[in-house]
């Protein structure tokens, strides 16, 4: 099935996050957002993103970093 702009958007949303939380190097987000914003086909998407814990670890993994923010800062 074809992807739509919408799709090639949410994908690399995806990546990011999964970038700022440290699953991805800066040179894989970069490689797999290119290719992202290339793919025709939903198919392709996903194998950008196979290899990658499902959103909702995601809100976890933010929680966490936000913890660990608001301690160095309580000790600065």
């Amino acid at each position: 099935m074809r992807a739509s702009d919408a799709d090639r958007e949410a994908a690399v949303a995806l990546l990011r996050d999964h970038h700022t939380v440290g699953r991805l190097t800066p040179a894989e987000f970069n490689e797999r957002m290119g290719a992202a914003l290339e793919a025709v086909t939903l198919g392709e998407l996903a194998r950008l993103i196979s290899d990658l814990p499902p959103p909702d670890h995601l809100e976890a993994d933010v929680e966490v970093i936000r913890a660990r923010m608001a301690a160095e800062e309580a000790r600065a």
